[in-house]
């Protein structure tokens, strides 16, 4: 199956609160789209993570997003902190 850059692509609000625990973060999120072209999940969205800082600038992420009680991908990530 083709998918495109346009169909790769979400544009969304959210909103959310962080528990700081030293260099780790509970992190709870609800947001809404703005864009999907698949619109098969709905308009909210949920994520629920936990965020680590290494040092100063560098930082993991490991996120569980979520649509109401559906539990559809972990996302990944590594953060870098410019100024």
């Amino acid at each position: 199956i083709y998918i495109s850059y346009g169909q790769n692509f979400q544009l969304g609000l959210k909103i959310g609160h962080e528990v700081t625990m030293g260099p780790t973060s509970l992190v709870v999120e609800t947001g809404a789209y703005i864009y999907d072209p698949y619109e098969f999940n709905g308009v909210f969205f949920h994520r629920i993570g936990v965020h680590h800082r290494f040092n100063e600038k560098w930082m993991g992420i490991l996120t569980l997003r979520t649509h109401w009680a559906r539990a559809d991908n972990f996302e990944i990530g590594v953060g870098y902190k410019i100024k």
